[in-house]
């Protein structure tokens, strides 16, 4: 598996291009974003989307049949990284994508980096 971290502002086509770039099966880990504004998202690597939202339960939210695509949520970053993780395939590539640059998401970035060398130990 590849993990991948970038800024992308809410722009979706920004999103669309580095997904392209990559060019492999690619679980999407967001925050800050509306299950509505994700489920915009389409492309034909996208396989899953993982909203972080500390309000909801962690789980699957819904199935996108048309970009066949499951959307889900997760109660922290730590879980998020968890259900990715389980959710990913050998090739796949799990991109962290956060909307917007603060220190909240400074602070997730380095759980992010955490999480994810916890895992490969």
């Amino acid at each position: 598996m590849v993990y991948l971290k970038r800024l992308f502002a809410g722009r979706n086509d920004i999103l669309l291009s580095i997904i392209d770039l990559i060019n492999r099966p690619t679980i999407i880990i967001s925050k800050g974003r509306s299950s509505d504004k994700l489920q915009k998202i389409r492309h034909n690597k996208v396989k899953a989307i993982v909203r972080i939202d500390p309000k909801k339960i962690t789980g699957l939210e819904c199935w996108d049949e048309e970009s066949e695509t499951f959307f889900y949520t997760a109660a922290s970053a730590k879980r998020a990284i968890f259900l990715a993780d389980n959710l990913a395939e050998r090739g796949d590539a799990i991109f962290f994508a956060p909307l917007e640059y603060g220190k909240d998401n400074l602070e997730m970035y380095l759980q992010f980096d955490h999480e994810i060398e916890s895992l490969l130990v």
